[in-house]
C-alpha cells in the first residue's frame, strides 16, 4: 500500500469516530483492518492517532514503529513520533522526528514549526529563527507559521519588525487600553 494510493473511503467510518472520540469503536475497527491486512501501515497510523489522543503514548509508539517498518516513507508516523516526545519533554529524540519528517517530506510546515519551538524554548534563537524561515519559505500565507514568527520576533525585542509582519499578514494593528489588537 502506498500512501499515495490509501484507499480513504475504507477508513472514513473510523475516522469519523475518532473524530467523535469514540475510541473503543475505533480501536476494534482498526483492528479488524490489521487483521485483514497486516501490513496496513495506515491502520497501525490511525490506531497510534487514537492511542496519542488517550494519552496511550506506549500504545501509540507501538503502532507508530509497526507503521514505519511497513512503510518507511510515511512522514506523518515521523512526525507523530515527534509530537509523542514532545509531549513527553524528550526533545532530543522529538527533533530527531521531526527532522527525520522533513526528510521524508521537506514540505511538512509543522515539522518546521516544532523543531524552531524546541531551538526557542533551550534559547537557541538563531536556530529557530532559521526553522520559522525554513517554514515561511514553504508557504509564506501559512497562519501558524507567521503566527509564530511574529510572536517570536516580539518575544526577542525585534518589536517592530514583528509587529511590522503581524500587520502584514494578520491585517490592522492598534492599541486598546494599553492592550494590542488585531484587527
Amino acid at each position: 500500500m502506498n500512501i499515495k494510493n490509501i484507499n480513504v473511503k475504507k477508513y472514513q467510518h473510523t475516522i469519523n469516530l475518532i473524530k467523535t472520540k469514540k475510541y473503543d469503536e475505533s480501536i476494534s475497527n482498526l483492528k479488524n483492518f490489521i487483521e485483514e491486512d497486516s501490513n496496513d501501515y495506515y491502520a497501525h497510523q490511525l490506531i497510534a492517532l487514537v492511542y496519542m489522543d488517550s494519552k496511550n503514548f506506549d500504545e501509540a509508539i507501538k503502532h507508530l514503529d509497526i507503521s514505519i517498518s511497513i512503510n518507511s516513507d510515511n512522514p506523518g508516523a515521523y512526525y507523530n513520533l515527534g509530537v509523542i516526545y514532545r509531549n513527553l519533554k524528550k526533545f532530543d529524540k522529538s527533533q530527531e522526528f521531526f527532522l527525520k519528517t522533513i526528510e521524508k517530506n521537506p514540505n511538512f510546515i509543522d515539522a518546521y514549526l516544532n523543531i524552531a519551538k524546541i531551538y526557542e524554548n533551550n534559547q537557541n534563537f538563531n536556530e529557530a529563527d532559521k526553522f520559522y524561515q525554513k517554514a515561511l519559505l514553504i508557504d509564506k500565507k501559512n497562519l501558524s507559521s507567521n503566527k509564530l514568527y511574529s510572536n517570536f520576533l516580539i518575544k526577542n525585542g525585534e518589536v517592530t519588525k514583528g509587529l511590522a509582519f503581524q500587520y502584514k499578514y494578520f491585517g490592522a494593528i492598534r492599541f486598546e487600553e494599553n492592550e494590542l489588537k488585531i484587527i
